[in-house]
């Protein structure tokens, strides 16, 4: 993997691993229309423009890691919308509890006990 590679997101051996070219988070920042201003006196949009694509990366892992009151990291919450938008697109691997609570009347219903 070198620096300008695009964002890839692998399991090896039970790790997910996620790796992003330091370039290609620059470059993405670079673009990011929300960060661009209007120069009213050229009247051109200036982008940001980074200077240390490694310093400001850097800044930005600190930034993923960093912890709320709670303990919790962007990281975090990165994985907790990611797992909730593939179980709404039907996700394989795992049981939600009206499927537990579903099988235990199913188990209950058929032992007697019901």
């Amino acid at each position: 993997m070198n620096r300008n590679d695009p964002m890839k997101c692998f399991i090896n051996d039970g790790v997910l691993t996620i790796m992003i070219g330091v370039g290609v988070i620059a470059k993405a920042i670079e673009l990011d229309p929300d960060l661009a201003e209007f120069d009213e006196t050229t009247l051109e949009w200036v982008v940001p423009e980074i200077v240390d694509a490694d310093a400001f990366v850097n800044e930005v892992m600190h930034a993923l890691k960093a912890e709320s009151e709670d303990g919790t990291t962007l990281i975090h919450s990165a994985l907790d919308t990611a797992a909730m938008n593939a179980i709404e697109m039907g996700a394989t691997g795992i049981k939600l509890p009206d499927e537990i609570i579903a099988s235990r009347t199913h188990t209950w219903e058929g032992s007697g006990n019901g």
